[in-house]
């Protein structure tokens, strides 16, 4: 929600800056307006400056022109890096430039950075077959990973193995932080690549189309960063046991099933996130061609994530590339009302 956040911030408190530039002509063409103190202020060309600066040099980093909106005069260049050893460059080349600071703002976005990292990670892991995960603010939580991506395992010998595989494919390797799990005690399974990949199996052989994802909620109270341990297997499930929609019970595993199979697998239960959604208290549930709408980011789920997957795409200028699932409000227009609709009935628990 944090870029959905941030949309509505920019929105609301945009007002018209004056800048005060004196336009500088040379023979036959206009040069760049420049301040009073000689810095270049022309919006259109620092934000050109600062994209082919960084296209060039395979900078991971987003440039755009925010202008007011009650007159469309513009504002300021902003620039939103995801990795901290962009931020020195960029500042390197601003100076060398010989920009205005005053009509650029510098942000960072770290923990998209680390987004990033597991998007590149976690595809070449389950390939190789490794036991590794690599966990972000998907299965974190925003404000307690300080821009890092933390690689979980179990077995140490594995180290060496990922820090090669992170050195060679990951565009910051200092983002990683490597954390090591440790199983449960018992005769149950605990490793949880295993878990994920009965349920995984169980899941598919039965037809259904619950999802299965590593998430991770609990922290050391002491300095609330995330403990070895933390990272669980999450299963939805929809209970639709009280209702008469078949084909939906059909189609998700039900309490009963899910727990019969995780004592027939003698699965450790502390090792699993499992959430349990009375869908019987959700009066406007029926069967509906439209109920993957909203799911933004086409995970299967529609939650607070979609929201934050549409302000995301929103707020780099990429609405073009949102699927027409993303038009929650059915306007047929995806912008920042559908993750303001969507974002309202998740907290009503209202989804039509």
């Amino acid at each position: 929600m944090k870029k959905f956040t941030k949309i509505l911030a920019v929105l609301a408190a945009m007002t018209t800056l004056t800048v005060s530039a004196v336009p500088v002509h040379a023979e036959g063409e206009t040069a760049a307006e420049v301040s009073e103190n000689g810095l270049i202020s022309d919006f259109d060309v620092i934000q050109k400056g600062l994209e082919n600066f960084f296209e060039t040099n395979g900078i991971k980093a987003n440039v755009f022109l925010v202008r007011a909106v009650a007159d469309n005069i513009p504002k300021y260049v902003e620039v939103t890096y995801f990795y901290d050893r962009d931020k020195a460059a960029a500042d390197r080349f601003i100076e060398e430039q010989h920009y205005d600071t005053s009509v650029i703002k510098l942000s960072s976005d770290t923990d998209e950075g680390a987004c990033m990292t597991a998007e590149i990670l976690n595809p070449i892991f389950e390939e190789k077959g490794i036991a590794a995960y690599v966990y972000d603010v998907n299965t974190g939580y925003p404000d307690t990973l300080e821009g890092k991506a933390h690689v979980f395992y179990y077995d140490d010998a594995l180290l060496p193995s990922l820090k090669k595989i992170v050195a060679e494919n990951a565009y910051d390797p200092d983002i990683a932080e490597y954390v090591k799990g440790e199983k449960g005690n018992g005769d149950k399974v605990s490793d949880i690549f295993e878990i994920k990949r009965l349920l995984d199996d169980y899941l598919r052989e039965n037809g259904y189309i619950n999802t299965v994802r590593f998430e991770n909620k609990a922290f050391d109270p002491r300095d609330n960063r995330p403990t070895g341990d933390a990272l669980k297997v999450h299963l939805n499930i929809m209970d639709y046991s009280k209702m008469y929609n078949m084909h939906l019970k059909k189609e998700y595993i039900q309490p009963d099933a899910a727990k019969s199979f995780i004592e027939q697998a003698n699965i450790d239960e502390n090792a699993l996130d499992i959430e349990v959604y009375d869908m019987s208290k959700n009066l406007f549930i029926k069967p509906n061609p439209n109920a993957d709408r909203g799911d933004a980011n086409e995970d299967g789920d529609v939650n607070v994530r979609d929201c934050a997957f549409i302000a995301k795409k929103l707020a780099k200028g990429k609405g073009s590339e949102l699927p027409e699932k993303a038009d929650f409000n059915l306007d047929d227009n995806v912008d920042v009302r559908d993750a303001a609709a969507l974002a309202r009935a998740l907290a009503s628990t209202v989804i039509p």
